[in-house]
């Protein structure tokens, strides 16, 4: 019995691009949560088809795909966010980016840095989509 939580599902994602799985083979479904694995399901054949630890000793992580899901985005509580590549047959990190906690003792001007970061709606958007999206705005 997992009295701790360390197995608990905190996120599904749904791989909506690959919805014909059913005739392809393959991931559909996508979990994570307490432990810091990362598990690929078929929904069809209602079976764990692989896993991975994605963030280790952390706790609870979250995730989010892009819309093709070719890529999904994991994050810890410690501030670690890593990029992987899904599509590929090994799963290996594209990027891995750090988010410092903000120190509430430093002066204002000192932590108003920037850190390029992609917005929510930019995260969702394939590169097509997104210089369309930058010319419109211009």
């Amino acid at each position: 019995i997992d009295t701790e939580g360390k197995n608990a599902v905190t996120r599904l994602c749904f791989l909506k691009a690959r919805k014909n799985t059913a005739v392809t083979g393959g991931a559909n479904l996508v979990s994570c949560g307490g432990s810091g694995y990362v598990r690929f399901w078929d929904i069809y054949k209602k079976q764990l088809l692989a896993e991975f630890l994605a963030h280790s000793g952390v706790g609870s992580i979250i995730m989010s795909t892009d819309k093709m899901n070719r890529y999904l985005t994991t994050g810890d509580l410690d501030g670690w966010l890593k990029i992987w590549n899904i599509e590929a047959k090994h799963w290996h990190i594209e990027n891995c980016l750090f988010l410092p906690k903000r120190d509430t003792n430093l002066v204002e001007s000192e932590i108003q840095k920037e850190i390029s970061l992609f917005s929510k709606e930019e995260s969702c958007l394939d590169p097509t989509e997104h210089s369309l999206l930058n010319k419109k705005n211009k």
